[in-house]
């Protein structure tokens, strides 16, 4: 008949061993309790062997020496587990607060003339600062008209008749050596000669003409030029002309068109490009901590200047402009101590403000000569204030399933994270000087 096993452990062992391990309820408890019973399964196991087994082995091991060597071990165990629970247990938690937005409207009024800021009034000191410069561009003609343009240019006509002078009406016409027939544009003189040894050295005089017809074509290199008017004279033969220089401004055909549109639009395009300037050269300049109010640039023009007027034929044109810009600053800690105590006003009690989630865009109100007041909106992400230590009481000696149930009662927390070591250790140690708590305002 098969042998019957019970729980060799006496009963008034595992009360001494109870009396001597005796800790306070909870996770330490737990530890006793999940040991000791690690302990009876381990006695089975053992005590439960086949009794033919031993014999083979060829050793025969007392009973009482088998039980001893296993209630050590268990007691090791526990004193493992028990370690782990108290010496070497440790928490982090992370907690990060429910977080709101919030957003406020405000006007404020920058003063050139305020020498310090006044929060309750609403005013902080400023200044204007500008920038002055010029600016030349070409731009093209967008018109176009039918044009024709005559050829001009100089003649040196030359007296070798003789020593008297002899007069040219206005008109008087000149024929180049290729047939090109030019007219003079006003009355002319030819002095006479000089007799020099005998020999008369000619007079001459610069003479301005005009081709009879418009035209490249008569847009003629240097050349010698006949006076028609004298043919069948002896004159013909000793009254000449002669250029240095070709004939130029010949033009017959579609060119382009100065119009009106197109200088506004020049002055609109050169005018913008100098404000763009400007604001980038202030705001590079300008340091100290300043704010450039974008919105208050003042731009004026103090001088322009255009090639040709409207409507002139050309196919471009040149505009030359030079203006000022002028804009409002102020100091940048001004105006961050006045939205904070906006915010911190604003705010519910229990609640506080991320410093770096504050926002502010400006739009102007009104602006005069030395002050412009200027309208804010305001905007920033509250969280509520917890009280650390009192959290990390709450949570000491809680399971993950206690804090979830934990924080349904708790509005004012977003989320936490647990890491808890070792890794065995199911529950946050009871001891305050085990956990840590942090608290997270990022994302």
């Amino acid at each position: 008949m098969p042998k019957k096993f019970f729980d060799i452990i006496p009963p008034k062992e595992i009360k001494s061993f109870r009396k001597e391990m005796a800790r306070p309820s909870g996770e330490k408890a737990a530890a006793i309790t999940e040991a000791e019973e690690t302990l009876r399964e381990t006695v089975r196991e053992t005590t439960e062997r086949p009794k033919a087994r031993i014999k083979s082995a060829g050793v025969a091991r007392p009973k009482r020496v088998l039980l001893k060597g296993l209630i050590i071990a268990a007691v090791l165990l526990v004193l493992t587990v028990f370690s782990g629970y108290t010496f070497f247990a440790r928490s982090e938690i992370k907690v990060w607060p429910t977080k709101d937005n919030i957003e406020i409207a405000e006007t404020m009024t920058v003063d050139t003339k305020a020498s310090q800021a006044d929060f309750a009034a609403k005013i902080i000191p400023g200044k204007i600062v500008q920038d002055q410069r010029k600016k030349s561009q070409d731009f093209s003609a967008t018109g176009t008209t039918t044009k024709e343009e005559k050829a001009k240019g100089i003649i040196r006509v030359f007296n070798a008749y003789s020593a008297s002078s002899q007069p040219l009406v206005a008109s008087t016409r000149f024929v180049s050596a290729d047939g090109k027939l030019f007219r003079s544009a006003k009355k002319e003189v030819v002095p006479g000669g000089v007799y020099e040894n005998g020999k008369l050295v000619p007079g001459s005089v610069d003479v301005e003409v005009q081709a009879v017809e418009a035209g490249e074509d008569y847009n003629i290199g240097p050349t010698t030029f006949s006076i028609p008017g004298f043919v069948g004279t002896p004159k013909y033969a000793s009254f000449y002309g002669e250029s240095s220089a070709p004939m130029t401004g010949g033009f017959k055909g579609t060119m382009g068109l100065v119009t009106s549109v197109d200088i506004d639009n020049a002055k609109r395009t050169l005018s913008d490009e100098i404000k763009n300037e400007s604001n980038e050269f202030l705001k590079k300049t300008v340091s100290g901590g300043l704010v450039l109010l974008d919105s208050t640039a003042t731009f004026e023009v103090l001088q322009e200047k255009t090639s040709v007027a409207a409507g002139t034929a050309a196919n471009s044109f040149n505009l030359q402009m030079e203006a000022k810009t002028s804009i409002f600053v102020f100091m940048k800690s001004d105006v961050d101590g006045f939205v904070r105590k906006k915010i911190a006003s604003s705010i519910p009690e229990g609640k506080k403000f991320l410093e770096d989630s504050i926002g502010v865009n400006y739009s102007i109100e009104k602006k005069d000569v030395d002050k412009v007041t200027v309208n804010m909106a305001i905007n920033a992400r509250t969280y509520f204030a917890l009280d650390l230590e009192a959290l990390k009481k709450s949570l000491l000696g809680k399971t993950p399933q206690e804090i979830k149930t934990f924080l349904k009662d708790q509005p004012q927390i977003e989320k936490i994270e647990i890491k808890t070591s070792p890794f065995w250790v199911k529950r946050i140690p009871e001891n305050m000087e085990k956990v840590k708590i942090d608290l997270q305002l990022g994302q």
